[in-house]
């Protein structure tokens, strides 16, 4: 798959009063070098400062935006670029803002677990690419991420239809099995009765009951065994840990029942019933909590969990992005020599595009796929 890293400059023109303008001039410029050199933090105090002196200055939203973004701080981003594109009058600016709205959104969708929440981000990224297109055609970028976005979200789209005829049919399920558990539970409970008052020198009735709790054990051991194949939770060890103990309680009962001591498989019948009963109360439980989002061990948010490895495996990529970015804006400099009063070059636009953001989630997923069954597959798209 080929990767492109896009850098989109952009040359600020400006004419205020001259005070205000060196002010500005300074601000930006110290914005800029600070941004270049990865000093995001000084970058934003500059950007904010001159946000500060002229309210109205597109130019600074822009900029701060794209420092916001390097910082991870989508949000924050994308509301700096919203203000750049209110107070712009160049529709070039106004456009690129929109452009890297779309990214930043796009971020935000790849590490959102809810995948209704994720579904409204891409299409909110969609309209910005649109957006960005309708006021500038020329934004190649912008119809490439257009269209991988667009692309995600058929595939996310799916991926929500295939998870939820998978959780009806888990739900149905245990539905099933909650039902055939309470009716082992109140089968189990009868033959503890039954036993506790039979007779030791019946051996045929003995050995009638003990083939029924044999057939009891093994509907035990077939709910334990489907149990295994289908909960994926942590948790669900506990339903099988009370089966396993139920199965060997049954299984002493079987014993004792062959040996005509039904009063002692009354006993391991018993505690049978017991361990069958703290097996549904765990999967009642169990159900309960589906809803609630996964943490880790440590407490963090799979989506945090994803984020910190994402963030050291781009830290090389800024800095050469940066460096990149430089070598652009002197280059633009040299072309508008001789323009009024101006204001330093914008640094790039953040130059991960939709298809760099999905090959890192690819990245990520192969490491995932280690340690799961299934998961996300990635756009398959060779631009």
């Amino acid at each position: 798959m080929t990767r492109q890293t896009i850098i989109s400059l952009l040359m600020i023109f400006f004419l205020p009063m001259p005070a205000m303008a060196a002010s500005m001039h300074d601000l930006v410029a110290e914005g800029n070098k600070a941004y270049e050199e990865d000093r995001y933090d000084d970058a934003l105090a500059s950007y904010e400062q001159a946000t500060k002196e002229d309210p109205e200055l597109s130019q600074a939203y822009f900029n701060l935006g794209n420092a916001l973004y390097r910082q991870e701080k989508f949000s924050q981003a994308i509301s700096a670029y919203k203000q750049a594109a209110e107070k712009s009058r160049d529709n070039k600016l106004t456009a690129l803002s929109h452009y890297n709205s779309g990214n930043a959104v796009f971020q935000q969708a790849q590490s959102v677990q809810d995948m209704s929440q994720s579904l409204e981000m891409l299409q909110t990224s969609i309209n910005c690419f649109e957006q960005a297109l309708n006021l500038d055609p020329s934004q190649i970028d912008a119809a490439r991420n257009l269209e991988i976005v667009r692309l995600t979200l058929q595939q996310k789209k799916e991926q929500l239809q295939e998870q939820q005829q998978k959780n009806q049919e888990q739900k149905q399920a245990k539905e099933k099995m909650k039902k055939d558990l309470e009716k082992m539970i109140q089968d189990q409970q009868e033959q503890a009765a039954e036993n506790k008052e039979a007779e030791p020198d019946q051996e045929k009735q003995n050995q009638e009951m003990a083939d029924r709790q044999q057939e009891l054990r093994q509907k035990a051991e077939e709910m334990e065994q489907q149990l295994e194949q289908n909960d994926s939770k942590p948790d669900a060890g506990k339903e099988q840990e009370h089966l396993q103990k139920a199965i060997d309680n049954q299984l002493d009962a079987e014993e004792q029942l062959k040996k005509n001591n039904p009063g002692e498989a009354s006993k391991s019948q018993e505690k049978a019933t017991k361990n069958l009963q703290q097996a549904l109360d765990s999967l009642n439980a169990n159900e309960q909590n589906e809803q609630q989002p996964d943490k880790d061990q440590g407490g963090k948010d799979q989506s945090q969990e994803k984020k910190e490895q994402t963030s050291s495996q781009d830290k090389e990529e800024k800095k050469q992005s940066s460096e990149q970015s430089a070598s652009g804006n002197s280059q633009q400099e040299s072309a508008a020599e001789g323009s009024p009063e101006e204001l330093p070059a914008a640094p790039a636009a953040p130059d991960q595009t939709a298809q760099d953001i999905l090959n890192m989630e690819k990245k990520l997923q192969k490491l995932r796929q280690q340690q799961m069954s299934h998961g996300r597959q990635a756009v398959e798209k060779d631009w």
